[in-house]
Parts: structure tokens; sequence; C-alpha cells
């Protein structure tokens, strides 16, 4: 206690320096590592009154104290309320009388009451660790995925518009093929020539969600491939990778290049429909394992 009390004073001090010396909250704050809330208190309070103010010990809210005990009860039986939660049955069950406090005063005194009466919160069992994946080698693996959004056209009505996109995963080359009618497995196979023209050169493999596009059906956890698609395959030199919808560890890539072409490439643009040239010869020239497209 008595150590914090001297850092303290010696941020108050620090603080009395720096304002002589002109500086604003903000610079203050980067130079004492302090929030702007403490460098604004510690500005406005006489030496006299900082020094009462540290020697007199903090109390917790009392306006919180009178349900002290409804809220120990409610964390005792159900741990794993959050301190939002908490302060939702306070305003339900005192909604008259409850006094006005600051959310994070809610949160400091169910903190309080947690490590009083070493109160737990459990934690989840089914969280995933999720770290960064090494970068896999140049030409090993590409992403795939499809997005839809609406724009607006030339008679200012509502259009959707569909999309394919492919994004090589070491270099985040990235291709893109819109479509005014959903995606079938026959246009998914041409958007996937296209776009190996574009990068002249095929992956050695293409990660994929399981999308109804190119999976017809599931037989005890084997993939059944719409007819389209596994012709496709066959006759193609990477290996299709399916993994589950919205994984981050597995096609994190490629959902941002979905979100990017939704909320940057795509926005303000005016619906168009306009002839794409169509590849439909087969392109399986393979990228050189230590060289980028």
């Amino acid at each position: 206690m008595i150590y914090k009390r001297k850092i303290k004073m010696l941020m108050w001090y620090k603080v009395q320096e720096l304002t002589r010396e002109g500086l604003n909250k903000s610079q203050k704050s980067r130079e004492t590592g302090l929030d702007r809330a403490t460098v604004r208190r510690y500005q406005q309070m006489e030496e006299e009154v900082f020094h009462r103010w540290i020697i007199n010990p903090r109390n917790l809210p009392k306006r919180l104290a009178r349900y002290r005990e409804f809220i120990k009860k409610a964390l005792m039986s159900k741990p794993y309320l959050s301190a939002a939660q908490v302060e939702d049955r306070l305003k339900e069950r005192y909604k008259k009388d409850l006094p006005s406090v600051h959310s994070k005063t809610v949160y400091n005194f169910v903190q309080n009451i947690r490590k009083e009466y070493g109160i737990k919160k459990p934690g989840k069992d089914n969280m995933r660790n999720i770290e960064k994946l090494p970068e896999p080698a140049w030409g090993k693996e590409a992403q795939v995925d499809f997005g839809e959004s609406w724009l607006l056209d030339r008679e200012e009505k509502r259009r959707k518009v569909y999309f394919f996109v492919i994004s090589l995963s070491r270099s985040r080359y990235k291709y893109v093929v819109f479509s005014d009618k959903p995606y079938t497995s026959e246009r998914a196979v041409q958007s996937h020539y296209q776009a190996f023209e574009y990068f002249q050169g095929v992956p050695r493999e293409i990660i994929y969600d399981q999308d109804r596009v190119f999976i017809h059906d599931e037989n005890l956890g084997d993939y059944l491939l719409s007819k389209a698609f596994s012709d496709f395959c066959k006759g193609q030199s990477f290996r299709p990778v399916f993994c589950r919808g919205s994984d981050p560890q597995s096609k994190g890539k490629i959902e941002s290049v979905v979100k990017y072409v939704k909320q940057n490439f795509l926005r303000g643009r005016l619906y168009v429909i306009s002839s794409l040239l169509a590849f439909t010869r087969p392109y399986t020239k393979a990228f050189p394992a230590d060289n980028p497209p």
C-alpha cells in the first residue's frame, strides 16, 4: 500500500511538471502511462488535497452496498453470469429504487464479490485456442469462397450480385468473378478456369467450405462431390480440401477477401451486366514450389 502511494505521489509531481512545460493531456498521458482521466484529476488537485486523498483508503461504492447479498446469491447459484448480466438482473429486480451508476462501477463491485467469496467464473469448455498458422510454401495453397451483395442499377432498383473469389494463400493474389445468377457447379468450374488463366498456374491444393455448389451429399464422413465438380477435379492437378464454414484457422484469408469485396470494392458501385470472356479450356500448369506467381 505504501509503495502504491509513493508511485501516485511521483506521478502527481510528474503531471505538475509536464503541465508547467505546456504539454497537453494526451502528451502527458503518453509520458506518464496514465489514462487521460487520471491525468486530468491529478492536474486539477492541489498538493494538500492530493495528499489527503491518497492517505484515505478507497471504499467500494456505497450506493450498491444494499444489493450485495442479492449479487452474491446470483453469482453463487450461477457463477457464469457476467457483470453485464448481473446489472440487467439488478435493473429487473430493483427497477424503481436502483441508483444510477456506471456499468464500470457494477463491474468493479461484482469482481470484488467474486474475489471475496472465491466465486470463479468458469471457462468455456468448447473454447478453441486460435493462433496464427505458419505461411504455406509458394504455390502450395489457395482458398475459395462465394459471396453476394446488393447494388443499385441505373433505374435505382436493387439488384443482387453473386461472386466467386479465390486467393493464393502465400502471395495474397486475388481473383473475383461476378454473376447476376446464383452459382452452380458448372459456373464455379468455369470461374476456376478463369482464375487459373489469370494466375498462370494451379496451386497444389485448394481449400473450400462444405458448400452445396461442390458437395452433393455426405456419406459417413465422406463427401460426395457434385458431378460437374468431381469431373473437374479429376482432370486437375490440385487436391480439394474441405473445411467447416467460417473457420478462421482453415480459411480466414478468403473470408477477409469476401468482406473486402462486399464492404469496400462493391460499395457505391452501379449494377451493370456485361459479357465476360469465358475460359473453358483446362489449365493445368502447376506453380513452381519455390517461385511465387
